[in-house]
């Protein structure tokens, strides 16, 4: 959840990045009709201006893109202290039993990995459990005592 501008709490903003125009709308579409704000990007380039800029709660990332794949652009949110925080749930076209699915979800840059195609349903709960998983995490982390060093 994010503050507006008035100071009340808004829906999650999800920024959907996919280079696959008709991809990108439905997700975006089914992510709006699920309660969450959406703004979209085509490739992780783009992803990444925008999402410095935006700071959304979540980004739904494909993996293979052109000018920027998702791999990428995942690095660099996670790297930047703007976006470090929002949750990153990848979308791959490869399936988890091969090799290269296997290499994609090893990195662990995301917070979950869909395999493509994937169901509406499937988009929307592995987004609300990456939200709650890092919102609780964020939470813990305020909350902790904090370490002394001598």
């Amino acid at each position: 959840m994010s503050l507006g501008n008035n100071g009340e709490v808004s829906a999650p903003l999800i920024l959907v990045v996919d280079d696959d125009e008709d991809t990108r709308e439905v997700c975006a579409m089914t992510l709006r009709l699920a309660g969450f704000r959406t703004e979209e990007a085509g490739n992780g380039a783009v992803a990444c201006e925008r999402a410095f800029v935006l700071e959304p709660d979540a980004i739904l990332l494909d993996h293979s893109m052109p000018v920027m794949d998702g791999r990428e652009a995942a690095r660099r949110l996670r790297a930047d202290t703007r976006t470090h925080n929002a949750a990153l749930v990848m979308m791959t076209g490869f399936n988890a039993a091969t090799v290269k699915g296997r290499e994609v979800r090893a990195d662990g840059l995301g917070d979950a990995y869909l395999s493509k195609p994937c169901g509406a349903d499937e988009v929307v709960a592995s987004l609300r459990a990456s939200l709650l998983s890092r919102a609780g995490g964020a939470a813990a982390a305020a909350t902790a005592p904090k370490q002394q060093t001598s």
